[in-house]
């Protein structure tokens, strides 16, 4: 969220300006370079907030997924998105998040269930002892 200008863009359909998508990208080349560095595999997972819950049960994304996806894809990221398991789950919105928009343990739970599902390949397998 800090790095899409959290709180900063409230309307979450309106294109994100360019700043921020170029902020993202750092972050995201940043992590790619050190995963190269460290000679090991990089997927990146996008976090649905509330808002990603609430639009994607609407049928539509927020502005802070679209950008997340085209920086992922520009740079050929592997990556996924959280938003559709959690918002097709069948869960509400209270059961998977709290009043102030963090997970709940549930939602905690269904995340890295979908993470675990998604790993082609052993979790430690070449991954870096400094990280």
């Amino acid at each position: 969220s800090q790095a899409f200008g959290g709180a900063a863009f409230p309307d979450l359909y309106q294109p994100l300006p360019a700043k921020v998508i170029k902020q993202t990208n750092v972050y995201l080349r940043h992590l790619q370079r050190l995963a190269n560095a460290h000679h090991t595999r990089l997927k990146v997972y996008y976090t649905p907030s509330k808002e990603d819950f609430l639009a994607c049960k609407s049928g539509r994304k927020t502005n802070r997924q679209q950008a997340f996806e085209l920086v992922a894809r520009q740079l050929g990221l592997e990556y996924a998105l959280l938003t559709d398991p959690l918002a097709c789950s069948g869960y509400s919105l209270q059961d998977l998040y709290l009043a102030d928009g963090h997970w709940t343990p549930l939602g905690h739970a269904l995340a890295a269930s979908v993470v675990r599902s998604n790993w082609k390949f052993s979790p430690t397998e070449g991954m870096a002892s400094s990280w």
